[in-house]
């Protein structure tokens, strides 16, 4: 079975790429949000949104995850991407049965709004890039989502490993890539509580926590390297042994 299903991925890849070649990326970029718009309406998802007034003033905080913000030559437009972003994230409210998306709440992250040029992986290559940075930001919320059993809707891995064990501020596994118009992090929130995101900035370091009007439930949560060559893979495990999502990495 496996020769057949190799030779298949790389007619697929090779598609892929034949497609990104010749389509210009707005194109592509516009056909996937009308496609990904019209599923949404098909499946009647309802989007948190942001809620000022909504009153929130007696929340029983629920978790807090400290990651640290690796020194590096675009470290301040970094920080400023992340904080423009943190705030918008603060004013979002998830009712139950909401979903968040990060891509629908910051929307997309170019200079004129604000943001600045900063690293991210593109393709597999370090680029600078309008709102470089924000992937740690999604990866946080990921994993607060995953220790407060929320539900996830979707979220996708880095196509590489770029750290070391060294380097490495959050665990392999933990990461949540954003693509403005392709790949998004959504998180439903399924309890019967109303849910809020809040963050705080400290020298070289991000705390985000998840607030909730009720106490959450919260789980343990490991992430295993179960392979190193020729591709790395990482479940994603609780603490009871069952596997949450496969992660691989060239």
């Amino acid at each position: 079975m496996s020769p057949p299903l190799s030779k298949r991925t790389f007619i697929i890849e090779t598609l892929r790429k034949r497609y990104r070649q010749h389509i210009p990326y707005g194109v592509r970029r516009g056909f996937c949000q009308s496609k990904t718009w019209l599923k949404d309406k098909r499946e009647g998802i309802v989007f948190a949104s942001a809620n000022m007034n909504l009153e929130t003033a007696t929340p029983c905080h629920c978790l807090t995850i400290e990651q640290r913000i690796m020194p590096s030559k675009t470290y301040d437009n970094k920080v400023h991407n992340l904080k423009l972003a943190a705030q918008l994230i603060e004013q979002v409210i998830l009712q139950p049965n909401d979903v968040f998306s990060f891509t629908k709440v910051i929307n997309n992250p170019t200079t004129h709004r604000g943001f600045l040029n900063s690293r991210a992986l593109v393709n597999g290559v370090l680029e600078q890039t309008e709102g470089g940075g924000l992937c740690q930001l999604s990866g946080l919320l990921y994993q607060l989502a995953l220790q407060c059993q929320l539900t996830i809707v979707e979220r996708h891995n880095h196509s590489m490993d770029i750290y070391t064990e060294e380097t490495r501020f959050t665990p392999l596994g933990s990461d949540a890539t954003i693509v403005y118009g392709f790949k998004d992090l959504r998180i439903r929130n399924q309890m019967a509580s109303t849910l809020r995101f809040q963050f705080k900035f400290e020298h070289e370091r991000i705390l985000g926590s998840i607030y909730s009007t009720e106490i959450l439930p919260t789980q343990t949560v490991r992430f295993v390297t179960v392979q190193h060559t020729p591709t790395k893979i990482v479940h994603t495990k609780t603490s009871d042994g069952r596997c949450l999502t496969i992660s691989k990495y060239q």
